[in-house]
């Protein structure tokens, strides 16, 4: 039996494709996860959203009527890089999807093969990751500090000893 496995998640879709979104949304309704799904239609309505409120992932068309391509990509990432972004694309060179993977995206889906399981996977494991991601990045710059701290401790306890040596 397949353990379920609960999570409340906002995400935001970035569409233009008014259809598209609905079956986004008639997919995620019948998920296991409380996803509350707000679509945007061009790039600059999705950053304006994502300024105003608090989200826990992106899915995100690469073709909007504002922006094409890593274009896209990139201008939401310079503006949210702590979320994880799921690209959805009829895109169907896995070169290109390889790209946007060593972009930074969680996941690039084709549109035209998503399903429940599929999409709720794909949620689930890129918040998780990004979660991941974010406490290893305050490990390392605690131990960066730490670091810059424990130098510091090493100069001065140093420089007394080589003080107190020529007294």
């Amino acid at each position: 039996m397949e353990r379920r496995f609960y999570m409340r998640l906002r995400v935001l879709h970035i569409e233009d494709d008014a259809d598209v979104g609905k079956v986004v949304a008639r997919l995620l309704s019948r998920s296991y996860l409380d996803v509350y799904l707000q679509r945007a239609a061009t790039l600059r309505e999705g950053v304006d959203l994502l300024y105003q409120h608090r989200w826990d992932a992106v899915l995100l068309d690469l073709t909007l009527p504002d922006s094409v391509g890593s274009t896209t990509f990139n201008a939401l990432y310079q503006v949210a890089p702590q979320l994880p972004i799921i690209v959805l694309t009829g895109e169907t060179d896995i070169e290109v999807r390889a790209a946007t993977i060593a972009l930074g995206a969680q996941d690039c889906l084709d549109k035209v093969e998503i399903t429940t399981n599929l999409l709720t996977r794909t949620l689930r494991f890129a918040v998780e990751r990004q979660r991941t991601i974010l406490e290893l990045q305050e490990i390392i710059r605690e131990l960066e500090l730490s670091k810059k701290k424990l130098q510091e401790l090493i100069t001065q306890v140093d420089f007394s000893e080589k003080s107190s040596i020529k007294h």
